[in-house]
């Protein structure tokens, strides 16, 4: 009985171990049967992508080389009715990336300081003209009502308002004038809007400042991944500023159309 089961296994390995449907060509056969497709539509690392996709769609009936720096695929197959089926999935997905919306962030840059600070920032300047802060929006009093969960005590006014309009990876630096005057640094890393619920997923968010205006000095800041939602206020902070008083970051957004 051992010896049968072993003769049937042995029998049973060529079936199993190749595809007998698939008939290896001759080396000028092959030559012949050889093919490139150059990628039109997408980056180098989307033909990696789909190159692997269709290789996985046609198991070993056809051969797949990809040459990242050229975006080409050799096709290798072993009859000559797969060549035409495997080119038509490679054109399949070899479409342009949907264009993504564009985001109007719009960040104020609020300022929480105490009496003492407040009467220093708002003193005469060396011309005698006040240095006068805009109010904060009545729109952004939600925002302050959580800020004060905090810092009871201070007065809230605006530094600052920076609008953004943002489709990839942005970064802005400027300057704040005044007094306490001080460079910034503001950065929206990747963005991706949800067609779901209309989300903005911001990998990362960064916004620093430096207490001078020109030089190497060290910058204090933060950097977090976040999600936002049109008419959502984040807070972020607090970040301690030269010239005393404390900031932060009130982030609103709001999805553009897709053009």
């Amino acid at each position: 009985m051992n010896r049968a089961l072993l003769a049937m296994t042995m029998l049973l390995v060529p079936v199993f171990g190749q595809n007998p449907t698939i008939k290896r060509p001759t080396v000028d056969e092959q030559l012949q049967l050889n093919h490139t497709y150059e990628f039109q539509n997408v980056d180098a690392g989307r033909g990696m992508e789909i190159t692997q996709f269709v290789q996985s769609l046609v198991s070993q009936a056809v051969g797949l080389e990809y040459f990242r720096t050229m975006k080409t695929v050799v096709i290798r197959p072993y009859n000559a009715g797969d060549l035409d089926k495997v080119v038509a999935l490679l054109k399949k997905y070899d479409v342009p990336p949907p264009i993504k919306p564009e985001v109007e962030f719009t960040a104020y840059l609020v300022m929480a300081s105490t009496p003492a600070q407040t009467e220093r920032f708002f003193q005469p300047g060396p011309r005698g003209t006040p240095f006068a802060a805009p109010l904060v929006p009545a729109e952004l009093q939600s925002a302050i009502t959580q800020m004060k969960q905090t810092l009871a005590d201070r007065k809230y006014w605006l530094r600052d308002t920076i609008v953004t309009r943002v489709r990839d990876t942005t970064s802005i630096d400027g300057l704040l004038e005044g007094f306490g005057a001080m460079a910034y640094s503001l950065s929206y890393g990747d963005i991706k809007v949800s067609a779901q619920d209309q989300s903005i997923h911001i990998d990362p968010f960064r916004f620093s400042v430096k207490p001078c205006t020109s030089g190497t000095c060290a910058a204090s800041g933060i950097t977090t991944d976040t999600v936002i939602r049109e008419g959502q206020k984040l807070v972020f902070g607090k970040i301690s500023t030269p010239g005393g008083g404390d900031m932060f970051v009130v982030l609103t957004a709001r999805i553009q159309e897709a053009k």
